[in-house]
């Protein structure tokens, strides 16, 4: 399955600091969102969690990260 991140200005991302701060700013809307969706929050933290893997993994392979993140996120 082929994920496409949204086009745009790149997102300058400083190390394992910028994308600390990618979760920061994301985790707990996501997982609120998550949980409303599955209707169980263990299950919805582990989504979470896979949304960020699959999101490191695709910065850490060259994906251009985009400066609105929320059309992949979601």
């Amino acid at each position: 399955m082929d994920i496409i991140v949204p086009s745009g200005p790149p997102m300058e991302l400083d190390g394992s600091q910028g994308f600390t701060a990618i979760i920061h700013a994301h985790e707990a809307a996501l997982l609120r969102y998550i949980a409303r969706l599955v209707n169980d929050e263990q299950a919805a933290q582990d989504v979470v969690q896979e949304v960020f893997l699959k999101l490191f993994r695709l910065w850490r392979n060259g994906v251009q990260a985009t400066a609105n993140l929320r059309p992949w996120l979601y």
